[in-house]
């Protein structure tokens, strides 16, 4: 099995490297064969010519007929073709001479010697956003080429707790405590002059607790007192409304009768004297239009 691994490295398109219905699938891409004979011509596509993979191997575990590798892959791109194993449909103008990094994992199963499956795991937003087809405009949450970090480096890579917790906190180094403000003593740019301690207030004021507390939404003021007291009978008023009987007190004394000034007895002379008028000249004028 160590052989066939080893072999697989350096020749992946070696058809007797593979049972007869042996799987090779690329799982995020979706490319693969399956049969040794397809196999071999998929290795042999020019998309796998037209790139340069660098790998480095991290981890290795194998457990009877089961193999897994954590690797990191540096992909450069040539400057003619395309890549359909790892990027399909990617324009072959934007991965013209570009390198991209990524953390790759390899599962692999074996039947005796060689081998059955072959699946190759990777982040393919990963890949996606070195070539900038997603951009940091966008405010994804997708890591780009240090994600092979958590592979290099672990103990130093840079973590990101989204949900802290006391075990992460106290596992970060300890900080240094923060100096505590002092008065403002000699405080620039004050006009009267710097702060004495001693003028400083050290203690809050508290309400009085024999005072009942209120509910400052649902307060209701107490009613105004007036300055003046009211007294309806001031003006003595004799307004009446509808057939209300006015007491007796509301009651208007009667108007006097006005006096003539002429008097009663020049205002009778006067009145026959014009009547007499009255009947002397009807007199005269029927007189004067007898024939």
């Amino acid at each position: 099995m160590e052989q066939t691994w080893e072999t697989f490295k350096t020749k992946p398109a070696t058809a007797t490297l593979y049972t007869d219905n042996a799987t090779v699938i690329y799982v995020p891409s979706g490319a693969g064969a399956r049969g040794n004979a397809q196999i071999r011509r998929f290795y042999l596509q020019p998309d796998f010519k037209s790139t340069t993979v660098r790998e480095q191997v991290h981890s290795s575990v194998k457990q009877g007929n089961k193999l897994f590798e954590e690797v990191d892959w540096q992909i450069t791109f040539n400057d003619a073709g395309s890549c359909t194993w790892l990027v399909p449909t990617i324009d072959e103008g934007v991965l013209a001479n570009t390198t991209v990094k990524v953390a790759v994992v390899i599962s692999a199963t074996f039947e005796g010697e060689l081998i059955s499956v072959l699946r190759v795991y990777w982040d393919q937003a990963s890949v996606l956003k070195q070539l900038r087809v997603i951009t940091d405009r966008q405010k994804w949450p997708v890591r780009g080429g240090e994600q092979v970090d958590a592979l290099r480096t672990p103990s130093s890579v840079q973590l990101n707790p989204f949900a802290p917790n006391e075990s992460l906190s106290a596992s970060s180094p300890p900080t240094s405590p923060q100096p505590k403000k002092g008065l403002a003593i000699d405080a620039p740019g004050r006009i009267f002059g710097p702060i004495r301690p001693e003028d400083q207030v050290s203690h809050s004021v508290r309400r009085n607790l024999h005072e009942p507390a209120r509910n400052i939404f649902a307060y209701e003021p107490p009613a105004s007192k007036p300055l003046v007291a009211h007294n309806p009978k001031r003006l003595d008023s004799a307004f009446s409304f509808g057939h209300q009987e006015s007491s007796p007190s509301s009651r208007r004394a009667a108007p006097k009768e006005t006096q003539n000034l002429l008097g009663h007895q020049e205002i009778d002379g006067l009145t026959e004297q014009t009547a007499g008028m009255t009947l002397s000249n009807s007199a005269s004028n029927r007189q004067q239009q007898r024939p």
